[in-house]
């Protein structure tokens, strides 16, 4: 999952440039938008309990590939401030649904430090994958940001179902 995500962050980054141009302002937007997908997500969780993980999934994939047909240059005529807004929320959807997924996998995994330490690892791989860009382009980053996410959905730790996950109180408990 972290390789998908850093590989989207980086796409989202490139596309972004052409739409906003200065590279201060594209970063500032994106990564907020980012910060704010993952506060929603984390929001959200209690929330979707019910929603059964493949749903989760097939939503983050369906977002992955709208981006595909989105061209962020139509969104040029528009007044900076609604075109950072769009184009953030826009290119960081995909990232609402990975939060959710991530939650939920993080919930179920048995070996937290090993979850966590291999979503790092796999974060490193997506920033080396990211040099791949060079011979199918930013846009084909896409679908290896979809095959990725499919990888972890087959991989997703067991029990997968909503209703089997530990409840959450809302309290801290450290692991």
């Amino acid at each position: 999952m972290g390789a998908a995500f850093l590989l989207l962050e980086v796409q989202n980054i490139s596309k972004a440039s052409v739409v906003l141009g200065n590279t201060w302002d594209v970063n500032a937007v994106i990564i907020s938008a980012v910060l704010l997908m993952v506060l929603v997500a984390n929001a959200l969780v209690p929330y979707v309990r019910r929603i059964a993980t493949p749903v989760i999934y097939a939503a983050l994939l369906l977002t992955i590939g709208g981006l595909w047909f989105v061209d962020l240059a139509a969104f040029a005529f528009l007044p900076y401030m609604e075109k950072a807004i769009l184009v953030g929320l826009l290119t960081t959807l995909p990232m609402l649904f990975s939060g959710l997924v991530f939650a939920r996998s993080f919930s179920a995994a048995g070996a937290k430090d090993r979850a966590l330490g291999a979503n790092l690892l796999g974060s490193l791989g997506g920033a080396l994958l990211q040099s791949v860009s060079f011979l199918i382009g930013v846009k084909g980053l896409l679908l290896l940001v979809g095959v990725l996410y499919g990888l972890s959905w087959t991989l997703f730790p067991q029990p997968a179902d909503a209703e089997t996950l530990p409840e959450t109180t809302g309290e801290f408990r450290p692991a």
